[in-house]
């Protein structure tokens, strides 16, 4: 008797134990934001520029442990970690943020970094960090934007689901494909009224068409602030570099539907 209560005693502990099944269509929560440095340990950042920074759900340079992202922060708030410049044998140099759009900053140094490479710290991690001795290359021009189109695509739902589901994306096209030095591309509201970029979004090298944003879906990562185009207001774009530098913005246009 002893033996049948002992054994009913270790199945009820391990069917508590056991990992339960995740309900069908539940999500595991909303994401955590991890700050990620840009550029890569064999990126070259000219003297007197910045570090570029940006606020994702994951990557291998990241500064410090993942934080939950909350809606409706200052632009600087995800990225006050208190970062600084380190490099054996030299005093240590202090940054300041500078926000470029929601989710996407440069880390500027107080004073150019001498040429080599030097750590970029925050809440005890670290991320090497290689600096040049000579000045950037000269900005180059802002884009031509032809149009920017809003595109929804409806999935069918699974079988015995209740109807599909909607993804909405906003697609520009350009007068000429984006090449290098460019790295990404922000997009602006109504230019009469918004002097700060509402998007940030990576571009494709030599493609005219450039995707500024798509929804994330029940269980994406999307970062806190954004403010997608809305159908009939007017947009204008412009480019930012490796460096966190932003060019000039292109003419308005307005948002359409696609046909």
């Amino acid at each position: 008797m002893r033996q049948l209560f002992v054994l009913a005693f270790v199945l009820i502990a391990l069917a508590l134990l056991a990992p339960r099944e995740v309900e069908a269509g539940a999500c595991a929560g909303p994401g955590r934001a991890v700050i990620g440095v840009v550029p890569s340990e064999t990126d070259v950042i000219p003297r007197g520029e910045a570090v570029l920074v940006q606020v994702m759900g994951g990557t291998l340079r990241q500064l410090g442990p993942p934080h939950r992202a909350e809606l409706g922060e200052p632009l600087e708030t995800p990225f006050g970690i208190r970062a600084h410049f380190e490099r054996r044998g030299m005093r240590p140099i202090s940054i300041r943020t500078e926000a470029i759009a929601p989710g996407l900053a440069r880390f500027v140094p107080s004073r150019p970094p001498e040429a080599g490479t030097w750590q970029l710290v925050a809440q005890g991690q670290h991320v090497d960090v290689l600096f040049g001795d000579t000045p950037a290359p000269p900005l180059g021009l802002a884009p031509e934007l032809v149009r920017v189109e809003r595109r929804t695509v409806v999935s069918s739902g699974r079988p015995g689901s209740s109807g599909g589901r909607s993804a909405t994306s906003f697609v520009a096209t350009l007068r000429q494909p984006i090449t290098q030095p460019w790295r990404g591309i922000l997009t602006y509201g109504d230019p009469r009224a918004e002097s700060d970029a509402r998007i940030s979004r990576p571009i494709a090298i030599d493609q005219a068409s450039q995707m500024l944003h798509a929804t994330a879906g029940r269980c994406g990562f999307s970062t806190p602030g954004e403010s997608p185009p809305l159908l009939g207001h007017e947009v204008s774009v412009a480019l930012y570099d490796l460096y966190g530098r932003v060019s000039t913005r292109s003419n308005v246009v307005r948002v359409v539907e696609a046909p």
